[in-house]
């Protein structure tokens, strides 16, 4: 009796361990750079909170609600990046929208003169996506 007509006989238990190993680093890959997205926009937002304490703002409306929404995506992307790493493949679809909506600031960044940010964005997006799709993908 060959292991093909009997999948469970003659298994490599040490193969098994292995993709669950790959998964699990996918996993943390994928919630670490979700994570870093997660506190950029909660700097950000911080930093547009603080101008409105010490009155650099010009605009304390806009200020106020950037900094208001920005703290909200933050506490987003994090649940998300929290999710991912948990191993829920449901918020598959969240990280790669917020990827793509990353994607579609690369053009504005790049032509307003920050070519660097830009490269730095568009990488980060993509590399993000692929750990996403890797970590949500394959089941141990």
């Amino acid at each position: 009796m060959s292991s093909d007509e009997n999948p469970g006989v003659g298994d490599d238990p040490g193969a098994r361990g292995d993709a669950r190993a790959d998964v699990l680093f996918w996993r943390r890959l994928a919630s670490l750079l979700m994570g870093l997205q997660a506190l950029a926009l909660g700097a950000v937002a911080l930093w547009a909170l603080a101008l409105l304490v010490i009155g650099g703002s010009s605009t304390v409306q806009n200020d106020a609600l950037l900094g208001i929404l920005l703290a909200v995506g933050a506490l987003g992307v994090g649940f998300v990046a929290r999710e991912l790493l948990r191993g829920h493949s449901r918020v598959r679809t969240a990280a790669l929208f917020w990827q793509v909506l990353l994607l579609l600031l690369v053009p504005s960044i790049w032509h307003a003169g920050n070519q660097v940010l830009a490269v730095g964005v568009l990488v980060l997006a993509v590399a993000t996506g692929v750990t996403v799709v890797a970590a949500t993908s394959s089941r141990a």
